[in-house]
């Protein structure tokens, strides 16, 4: 089977589970992943041919994709802040509108860059988010906290990835002993389950048959419970005027707001993303 062969057969073998255009873009990363040729060089050796352990391979990963599973999970790797991740199944794939979050946070905190700032990331998953802010700001103390030990590990082998250090801690936000374990903070971030548990049958499969369910969905009768849970930590840990900033369901942003606003955070502001639908929050707490 030659390069352009191997494009053809899976384009076709993704025709059921992608559009024609996306069907494109996947069967082009799996066939980079295969055999190491980019676009351009499986257009000038179009004709070359791949070895049996190379059909294989690419055979194995397009059965894996037809029944759903996502790209990334298939090659192991996703991209975010322009930074490669190892993700599986036991971590959420990071998103580009928390992307966005990274850059918030970044933007309030370069004009005093060089001064000590302690950030936590709560229910880190991969680690996106604290590695990401840690490349940007190196000087930084940065806890990366997590209830799962596998997205943990998952975390640290992207921490050592990309050379930035971060404490790690595993614990459970929902559960208030936790908090004495943590130092004084000046950042809080966090990206957590949001997705009332009633909108999962609306939902890609490759999303709802393969992320973990515990750091998307949400109970439908408490949405807001992990928001909550943040906003106990900013008032025990977060140090006065320090800032919290969080993603959102886009329909629940006036919920968060007024949670907010009943803690007695000032400067309450929420932010769009890129596609115009409300993506996150940040507040800051009163002196």
């Amino acid at each position: 089977m030659t390069l352009k062969a191997a494009f053809q057969h899976a384009r076709l073998q993704l025709a059921g589970e992608y559009r024609p255009r996306e069907a494109d873009i996947v069967a082009g990363m799996v066939l980079e992943a295969v055999t190491g040729w980019d676009r351009l060089g499986r257009l000038t050796h179009a004709e070359f041919p791949l070895s049996e352990a190379q059909q294989k391979d690419l055979q194995e990963k397009l059965k894996a994709l037809a029944e759903g599973m996502p790209i990334q999970y298939v090659l192991g790797e996703a991209w975010f802040y322009g930074l490669s991740f190892y993700v599986g199944p036991e971590v959420l794939i990071p998103r580009p509108e928390t992307e966005e979050l990274v850059s918030w946070i970044l933007e309030d905190h370069l004009p005093h860059a060089g001064v000590a700032r302690t950030l936590i990331d709560i229910g880190t998953g991969s680690g996106c988010l604290a590695v990401a802010l840690k490349k940007n700001r190196p000087d930084f103390r940065i806890i990366a906290l997590e209830h799962s030990a596998a997205a943990l590990t998952t975390a640290a082998r992207n921490a050592e990835r990309h050379g930035t250090p971060l404490t790690f801690l595993q614990a459970d936000i929902l559960d208030p002993a936790t908090y004495g374990s943590l130092p004084a903070l000046d950042i809080i971030v966090s990206n957590p389950p949001y997705i009332p548990l009633h909108e999962k049958p609306t939902l890609q499969r490759r999303v709802s048959d393969y992320e973990p369910g515990e750091a998307l969905f949400v109970p439908d009768a408490d949405p807001e419970r992990f928001y909550r849970a943040v906003l106990d930590v900013a008032e025990t840990r977060l140090s006065p005027g320090g800032a919290v900033y969080v993603e959102i369901h886009a329909d629940h942003g006036e919920a968060v707001m007024q949670l907010f606003g009943e803690r007695g955070f000032l400067s309450v502001s929420l932010r769009q993303d890129l596609s115009g639908r409300d993506r996150m929050i940040r507040g800051r707490k009163s002196s």
